[in-house]
């Protein structure tokens, strides 16, 4: 089984080998987003080895800082971000979330 950091990283260049992929809507380059995993905390709802959500989310003393939401395109509108927001929410019922 691969780390979450190879699944991402794997989601993203899956992603931008697409024709459909618009760099304006996911800057992220795989190298940038196994670095942004390597600092920051993240939730992935995944199957196997295909991961079809992520968050990414920075702790600090009075917050939680959300740094970068994604969905693969063909998994949009099931909700799979509500419930991610929702398990985040559940880990800092205490403090306040940025976006």
């Amino acid at each position: 089984m691969l780390s979450k950091f190879q699944l991402i990283a794997n989601l993203v260049t899956q992603l931008r080998a697409q024709p459909e992929f618009k760099q304006e809507h996911f800057n992220w380059t795989s190298e940038s987003i196994i670095e942004e995993l390597e600092k920051a905390q993240s939730l992935i709802i995944s199957e196997g080895d295909e991961v079809y959500s992520f968050l990414c989310f920075r702790e600090s003393v009075d917050s939680f800082e959300i740094t970068v939401l994604a969905t693969r395109p063909d998994m949009q509108k099931r909700g799979l971000q509500k419930r991610l927001l929702q398990d985040l929410k559940k880990l800092a019922s205490f403090k306040p979330i940025l976006l």
